[in-house]
């Protein structure tokens, strides 16, 4: 019997994803979406790529990927299916996954934009293949994107500019901060007076390489890096050490481990060439972090230069004279985490963005919807 969607009732939305313990940002947004979905949405996950950092085996997922959503579409029946996109492999996977579920499951499918190579590598295709990528992203009920500035560039692009609306998903917290264990806390015990912190891969497309420059520049004995993440560790150890930067390189480590130290740090630096909504600059927002940032992406859309000391893109002395500026001023360094965590409050809680986003889905179901 034809049923339609109850004051009372929950909608069932399937969210096809890349694993939420290992997929950054992306992973992020979604795990803080899920703590905060109860009493709004049922929702499950299909993973699409699985783990493997070999490129061609996410894409020999694809019928594993169709076999799971057909499963679970005939057993679960969600009302929506929603598509996490972003670069490189993932088009491939996710439009082959959008066209299949509209031309066999009928489903209605929301698409979210998470990279900010996307526009760029769909512009690179031959026309043909492009026209086919936006025949499938034209045919979803929308097309998310988490700014104002990737919004615009996916409609010059092609995609329909009534499909297209922006808002941000955010990060929360009804936790304080794991403490750190003791035998954690030893890069904390040096007599150094500020500890920066940088969040990605160790490669140019992050400035990392940028970021070891101005620090070469500065001089300054008092300064100690902590970088998180993975890259040619070995490499950029020896740079540092023959540089006299003070630095520990902890690799790719867990996300409360990240927190825990993003909140005892007195500078958080993302000199990133592009970026769609940087997560970890959300996480040294709500930490109460100073942040050090490129302009890239839609960041300026939310925080102004109040709140985040911005940088000239790629521009090693505007790097350079920002960090030198910082880490002289206190009460900027104060001001700028005051303000910046004021800003995460009002537009990135995920308590909030997690209603706007049901909201969002359920204008796209359709009425009646489910035989049941």
């Amino acid at each position: 019997m034809n049923s339609s969607l109850g004051q009372h009732e929950l909608p069932r939305i399937l969210i096809i994803s890349p694993p939420l313990d290992n997929s950054g940002g992306i992973g992020t947004l979604y795990q803080n979406v899920a703590s905060n979905i109860e009493g709004l949405a049922f929702i499950r996950f299909v993973d699409s790529r699985g783990k493997s950092k070999i490129s061609l085996l996410p894409l020999l997922r694809i019928p594993f990927v169709l076999l799971k959503l057909t499963y679970v579409s005939i057993t679960w029946k969600p009302d929506l299916i929603h598509i996490n996109i972003s670069g490189g492999a993932s088009i491939i996977r996710k439009c082959f996954v959008a066209l299949f579920i509209r031309l066999f499951l009928h489903k209605p499918y929301v698409v979210q934009l998470h990279s900010s190579s996307f526009v760029t590598q769909i512009q690179s295709l031959p026309d043909s293949i492009k026209k086919i990528i936006l025949f499938i992203l034209n045919s979803a009920a929308r097309f998310l994107t988490l700014g104002e500035y990737w919004a615009k560039q996916v409609s010059e692009m092609g995609v329909k500019r009534e499909l297209v609306r922006y808002f941000p998903l955010g990060i929360s917290r009804t936790e304080e901060y794991t403490p750190l264990e003791q035998s954690q806390q030893t890069i904390f015990e040096q007599d150094f007076k500020l500890y920066l912190m940088f969040i990605g891969p160790l490669n140019h497309k992050k400035g990392f390489d940028l970021l070891v420059a101005a620090l070469e520049r500065l001089k300054n004995e008092n300064l100690y890096l902590v970088a998180f993440g993975d890259g040619d560790i070995h490499k950029w150890r020896k740079l540092c050490e023959s540089r006299g930067i003070n630095a520990v390189f902890c690799g790719q480590v867990g996300n409360e481990l990240t927190r825990s130290v993003l909140s005892l740090v007195d500078i958080f630096i993302l000199p990133s060439l592009n970026e769609n909504m940087p997560v970890s600059v959300l996480e040294a927002a709500y930490a109460r972090t100073a942040i050090v940032s490129s302009q890239v992406g839609s960041l300026d859309e939310y925080f102004d230069i109040n709140s985040i000391a911005y940088v000239k893109t790629g521009n090693l002395d505007s790097l350079t004279d920002k960090l030198k500026i910082i880490v002289e001023d206190h009460d900027y360094r104060r001001s700028l985490a005051t303000s910046a965590h004021h800003i995460w409050k009002e537009n990135f809680d995920a308590s909030d963005t997690t209603r706007r986003l049901v909201s969002e889905w359920k204008r796209h179901i359709p009425s009646p919807l489910r035989n049941d």
